[in-house]
């Protein structure tokens, strides 16, 4: 089975969370990670038997999908820098800072 190293197992959760927050998901993506990590083992096994299906639809690495959803504390990655991201994303609204503000400037 595909194996993820430490390094691209970060990757993955850098650019995860980022799109995750980007979208203003990251409150239903925790509650969802959350729901489902006791089901995690069983997910890594469904990506891996629909992965034709998910690497034209998501436009992902259904191996490297997989290998991460199968250790329950790579999703607790995820949530721990969702939220990470989302609290970073919220103080620079209250700050008065936008995302947009900044990219113009």
């Amino acid at each position: 089975m595909f194996e993820l190293s430490e390094a691209r197992r970060d990757e993955l959760i850098e650019l995860w969370a980022a799109r995750i927050v980007d979208r203003s998901l990251g409150t239903a993506a925790v509650f969802l990670l959350e729901a489902h990590k006791p089901l995690a083992g069983i997910g890594a096994h469904a990506v891996l038997g629909f992965r034709p299906i998910i690497e034209s639809l998501l436009r992902v690495n259904a191996g490297e999908l997989a290998a991460f959803l199968r250790d329950p504390d790579n999703i607790e990655r995820l949530v721990l820098r969702v939220e990470e991201l989302d609290r970073q994303r919220r103080n620079r609204r209250e700050n008065g800072v936008n995302a947009d503000d900044k990219a113009e400037t």
